[in-house]
């Protein structure tokens, strides 16, 4: 039996984030990453390894 894992990386746009989200989704996780900035998570997710939201987790109406 095959378990499928999820993850979402806040944060997935640069850095450490970005790293973490690619690597598990190169381990066959299905990944979503969030960030503030919609042209990088347009440019991380555009090639369909992970999806992407736009999302600032510091202000509770964007979570």
């Amino acid at each position: 039996m095959t378990t499928t894992r999820f993850a979402l990386v806040t944060g997935g746009t640069s850095g450490i984030g970005k790293a973490v989200a690619l690597g598990l989704a190169k381990a066959g996780w299905v990944v979503t990453i969030c960030g503030r900035r919609a042209e990088l998570v347009e440019e991380i997710s555009r090639d369909g390894q992970v999806d992407g939201a736009v999302c600032d987790v510091t202000k509770p109406d964007e979570v």
